[in-house]
């Protein structure tokens, strides 16, 4: 999520969020963003738009892990929708030359 939220925000217009109405505006502005245009419209939309917002929101000391609700959300979206989301996020399989893949 640190990847999509550092292109979504990238050109906002509010650098530094300390009021309601900034993080308001970061947030919209992030979503607003072309490079989550699929999945905020797609069959997962409004749980990525909460998990994003409360990402993009967050002020604990880890950021997010005040959001593990909404992430979980996502999460069980993701899961029932995964063919849908197969579209948006294609998996890359390994042919049978490539090694495998270090996790």
């Amino acid at each position: 999520m640190d990847t999509a939220l550092a292109e979504a925000t990238a050109n906002s217009s509010v650098k530094d969020p300390k009021t309601p109405e900034d993080y308001d505006k970061l947030v919209a502005e992030a979503l607003a963003c072309p490079c989550v245009t699929d999945i905020k419209e797609g069959a997962c939309g409004q749980p990525f738009v909460e998990s994003f917002s409360c990402f993009i929101r967050s002020q604990a000391e880890e950021k997010g892990s005040d959001c593990i609700n909404v992430f979980q959300g996502l999460q069980e979206c993701m899961a029932n929708n995964a063919e849908a989301l197969s579209a948006i996020f294609p998996l890359e399989r390994p042919s049978e030359g490539d090694p495998p893949v270090q996790t």
